[in-house]
């Protein structure tokens, strides 16, 4: 009867070391989110005159998830479009018609797998650009996509960035420097423009770091420009992306609601203010009031009703 046993405990066995891997990019994922989402909570408050003083809020993790979908999600993109590069250069026919299959499929993955998570934000997204709409956003930002893409994979570009390395790092810097600007410039909320802005950066940034040409050379270290990119998300999506996701989907967007105070209020008791909620305990609620830049504490003492809204634009303006 023992020797029955062998192919269960065998299966068992097997079955451990599938699930062994998944559970460790579980655990690291967990990390990461956590991490991430402290730091981006922890900004986002202080910018408004707050402090984050419950480290256990579940908000921590649904910021850092939203943040690793913001900026991971098109990493990951633009690391399988040249993993496809690499099938193209082990192709064994060098045809020009190979050739042109292989770098459309490419381009295809890398559009898709950009554009689809942007075009879900713009759809869900409530501001509404003037003139444009979603599909135009859409086009536009595939097309985008599809451009650097082919640069990136031109043989010409590449001759061009081993003959002057410079040239990559000046293009890069150039377009950071051309997309913070356009992310900080004044504006009602962080429009679908600023949105696709900032899905093409994740995306542009470690695809220049991953170009082939520069990661068959085992001489360079490139995890010092990495770590920078990082850094550079981590310090402009608490403050510029982060407050204008809708808190249902992870974000820290203000719940727009109308607070009317008690009678025994200190301040304009029995009155009614339009605010939008930040956060909230069993002490108070931090507000932001209609129009204003730092949250307001309020206690439970102070509070009267609370009516809520579906609308939250006019907050971020």
């Amino acid at each position: 009867m023992e020797p029955e046993a062998a192919p269960e405990t065998s299966s068992i066995d097997k079955l451990a070391k599938t699930f062994e891997p998944l559970s460790k990019a579980l655990g690291l994922l967990l990390i990461a989110a956590y991490a991430t989402g402290y730091l981006t909570v922890s900004l986002y408050y202080s910018s408004l005159g707050m402090g984050l003083t419950n480290v256990l809020k579940p908000e921590i993790l649904s910021a850092g998830f939203i943040f690793l979908l913001f900026t991971v999600s098109p990493m990951w993109g633009s690391y399988y479009s040249f993993k496809l590069e690499e099938l193209r250069d082990t192709a064994e026919s060098s045809s020009y018609y190979t050739t042109i299959l292989k770098g459309a499929s490419q381009l295809f993955t890398f559009s898709v797998l950009l554009a689809i998570p942007a075009s879900a934000i713009f759809v869900l997204s409530s501001f509404n650009p003037p003139k444009w709409n979603t599909a135009v956003y859409c086009l536009v930002y595939a097309l985008d996509a599809a451009v650097w893409t082919t640069l990136s994979v031109s043989r010409k570009v590449q001759e061009l960035t081993r003959r002057a390395p410079w040239t990559l790092w000046a293009v890069s810097a150039a377009i950071l420097l051309s997309w913070f600007f356009l992310s900080i410039n004044p504006g009602n909320g962080f429009t679908r423009r600023r949105l696709s802005l900032w899905f093409f950066a994740c995306g542009f940034f470690p695809m220049l770091a991953l170009t082939p040409n520069l990661r068959k050379d085992s001489s360079r270290l490139h995890w010092p420009y990495q770590a920078f990119q990082i850094l550079c998300f981590l310090a402009i999506f608490p403050t510029r992306v982060f407050p204008y996701i809708a808190s249902q989907w992870g974000g820290g967007q203000p719940v727009s609601a109308l607070l009317t105070l008690s009678k025994d209020s200190v301040v304009l008791p029995q009155r009614s203010i339009r605010v939008g909620i930040i956060a909230q305990d069993d002490a108070g609620i931090y507000v932001l009031a209609d129009g204003g830049h730092k949250a307001v504490f309020v206690p439970r003492s102070s509070v009267g009703a609370i009516v809520f809204s579906k609308d939250s634009r006019d907050l971020l303006k």
